[in-house]
């Protein structure tokens, strides 16, 4: 097989692993959500707000937001100074220098241009992708930590759903899209890895979905606790 042919089942497997993969464990989530880890998550989440209502220590949940708007603002920023970098660099477009003599490519010592300005399209838009999520992951966020001060009952009123179902879901749809772009950010390590070896791209592709099957997605993400005798 030539490295074009190559080239070109590698992507085919890195789009349908990925898109194939979110698709049957959302589909699944939905079926059975306690059977998996975002959906115990998305519960005690629930729970947790429901908590709060109840005791009306809204400067915990105020706390709690804050820490997240903190680590998604600063993952945003450093997505924001990558995209920069590839965009400055003249490898990502129609720069004034030709490819072969960007910053990136010389700092890296690549020399391999046949299919490079595909696998840059491809991290720019894994890149772009985690910094909208991000951006959607704030909005959710800070909506949720002004409505936790308002009463309930005009929640509820203004809504047509329990306020606490309906924090509740505010909350999981930022942390989900929280979560999509982490996982594009992971996903930006094979790309990467492609610019050197494609085989390497297949590779740390199909070793980071084991990783995210095992570890974070199924039951396997639940640690073993070790019982110690008193």
């Amino acid at each position: 097989m030539d490295i074009d042919h190559l080239n070109m089942v590698a992507l085919v497997i890195f789009f349908v692993a990925t898109l194939g993969y979110h698709i049957g464990y959302n589909v699944y989530g939905r079926m059975m959500p306690l059977s998996t880890v975002k959906g115990k998550v998305h519960r005690y989440r629930k729970d947790w707000v429901e908590n709060i209502l109840q005791s009306r220590n809204t400067l915990l949940a105020v706390q709690a937001v804050r820490n997240q708007i903190m680590t998604t603002t600063w993952l945003a920023s450093s997505v924001l100074l990558v995209l920069a970098f590839f965009l400055s660099s003249g490898i990502a477009g129609r720069g004034t220098a030709p490819i072969e003599e960007s910053a990136f490519m010389s700092f890296f010592g690549i020399e391999d241009f046949g299919w490079l300005r595909y696998k840059i399209y491809l991290l720019l838009t894994l890149l772009g992708f985690a910094f909208l999520m991000f951006l959607f992951s704030l909005r959710h966020v800070m909506l949720f930590n002004t409505l936790i001060g308002v009463s309930p009952e005009l929640i509820a009123q203004l809504e047509h759903v329990e306020a606490a179902e309906y924090l509740a879901q505010l909350a999981n749809r930022s942390s989900s899209r929280f979560t999509y772009g982490l996982r594009a950010t992971y996903f930006t390590v094979p790309t990467l890895s492609w610019l050197f070896s494609t085989w390497m791209f297949i590779i740390t592709t199909a070793a980071l979905w084991l990783w995210l099957f095992i570890f974070l997605d199924t039951r396997g993400h639940r640690l073993p606790i070790r019982r110690h005798p008193v």
